[in-house]
């Protein structure tokens, strides 16, 4: 939990440094990028985070990586100097979203029991776009045991209209009664 907390406010910090210079999109894209590239190669990921690798060699490795981008590298930069690097995946997922909630985007992922067809999904997302006030952008997921339904979750909004989740909470209000 204080890792999250902490991965925000890294997040946070950086968002805040770049938005004044209008750089949030590209280091958006290329924090996202990067830790998607980490995530692919264990061997690239395995160098950032070994203590056999001083900071310098893994400072020259990012310079070399974002000749560029000397805002992010002086970031990163501070992350292997405190030994927060590992925190990179989270910072990455929580910068996406502080940029999204800026540029009035983001991220709905809606999860059927079947999958959507295009009509069903249209209107799904009109609605949403209308609730939630910004550009969605979708990720759609399959799971069979919601039985029916739509789950939908954005930001820290979970909208579950699942057959699964009407039965257990019929399950919870069958239980309440007391028989006489």
């Amino acid at each position: 939990m204080q890792d999250l907390l902490a991965a925000e406010r890294y997040a946070q910090a950086l968002f805040e440094l770049v938005k004044t210079s209008g750089e949030d999109v590209d280091v958006e894209a290329q924090l996202v990028s990067f830790s998607s590239a980490l995530q692919k190669d264990a061997h690239l990921e395995e160098f950032f985070v070994n203590p056999s690798y001083s900071a310098a060699q893994k400072r020259q490795m990012i310079e070399k990586l974002y000749p560029k981008n000397q805002t992010l590298v002086r970031f990163f930069a501070v992350l292997l100097e405190r030994n927060r690097f590992i925190l990179i995946h989270e910072i990455a997922g929580c910068f996406k979203k502080i940029a999204d909630r800026f540029q009035n985007e983001g991220t709905v992922e809606i999860c059927t029991a079947v999958p959507l067809s295009g009509a069903s999904e249209a209107a799904i997302l009109s609605k949403i776009q209308k609730f939630a006030g910004f550009k969605v952008t979708v990720k759609k997921e399959v799971d069979p045991k919601l039985i029916g339904g739509v789950v939908v979750r954005f930001y820290n909004k979970v909208l579950d209209g699942s057959v699964k989740n009407k039965i257990e909470n019929l399950k919870k209000e069958l239980t309440k009664i007391k028989v006489v």
